[in-house]
Order: structure tokens, then C-alpha cells, then sequence
């Protein structure tokens, strides 16, 4: 996975997920858990990362998913991903 950004730089960087354009959550991978460095080998011993892998904090309360629904998560100087949720099957 290529972003441009260095580990050190990588560490601090603001996450936001929407849904529908409305804020569901805020924060920064500083304050996650594990480090980026940390995630990547932890992630990589059981799988092969593919392009829109991702770590978030813990969903707040009633911030249930309807199909429907855009998703978006935006990584300050990376790019947003978005998603539409589907029904399955």
C-alpha cells in the first residue's frame, strides 16, 4: 500500500467517516490503539492487504449502517474512500 507518506507522518494524520454526509466519526491515528506500523504487520501475518483496507475507532451509539447508505472515510492527505452499503444475496 502506497500513500506518499512516511511512517512518522502517518502517525498523526485526521480520519473522518460520513454517512449520507453527515459526521459518524473524528479522530486521529495517534490516538488509535495500534500504531500503522504495528497494524500492517500484525494484518499481514494472517492476509495480503488489497486497496481499501482500514482501521476506524469504535462506532458510536446508533450509528447503525441501512442499505442504501454512502460511506465515506477520508484520511487527511490520502484521499477518501466511498462506498454505497448493499443488501447481500
Amino acid at each position: 500500500m502506497e500513500t506518499g507518506l512516511s511512517l512518522a507522518q502517518a502517525g498523526d494524520l485526521t480520519v473522518q467517516a460520513t454517512v449520507n454526509g453527515e459526521q459518524r466519526q473524528l479522530g486521529r491515528t495517534s490516538d488509535m490503539i495500534r500504531s500503522i506500523e504495528d497494524l500492517v504487520v500484525h494484518i499481514t501475518e494472517a492476509m495480503t492487504l488489497l486497496p481499501a483496507t482500514s482501521s476506524s475507532p469504535a462506532p458510536r451509539p446508533g450509528s447503525a449502517l441501512n442499505v442504501g447508505d454512502e460511506v465515506a472515510v477520508t484520511i487527511e492527505g490520502i484521499g477518501t474512500l466511498t462506498n454505497k452499503v448493499i443488501k447481500r444475496g
